[in-house]
């Protein structure tokens, strides 16, 4: 039997996080969330984004002065490539893994909790 017959979602785990697909700086290698995307529509598979920041498995040209600008490309670039993607994480394990490069993209700020909302953003 097929994993289509016993599940109708998929999630990619580590491989569709950011560290991932593009390290080092500057390369994309979508070869292997390719393979997983093509087989979820072949399937008919709902297609889960895990996750899009997590203070765990970044890519560590990451840094607070860049986070802004990257943390939206990386986010724009896999929704452009992917855009049958219907459930996305954005944050994951904010209270044990938080952000090393959160300040670049709102530290704790007025809420307590900026660099959440604005990963939504």
């Amino acid at each position: 039997m097929d994993f289509a017959t016993f599940w109708d979602q998929f999630t990619p785990e580590n491989r569709g996080k950011w560290q991932a697909v593009q390290s080092p700086a500057g390369t994309f290698n979508w070869a292997a969330l390719d393979a997983m995307y093509t087989y979820c529509e072949e399937h008919h598979l709902l297609f889960k984004e895990h996750c899009f920041v997590w203070g765990s498995e970044q890519p560590a040209w990451i840094n607070s002065s860049n986070a802004a600008a990257l943390v939206q490309a990386w986010m724009k670039a896999f929704c452009d490539r992917y855009p049958k993607t219907r459930i996305i994480d954005v944050v994951n394990e904010p209270l044990h893994a938080p952000l090393s490069y959160r300040d670049g993209i709102g530290d704790t700020g007025a809420s307590g909790w900026d660099w959440i909302v604005n990963a939504f953003k």
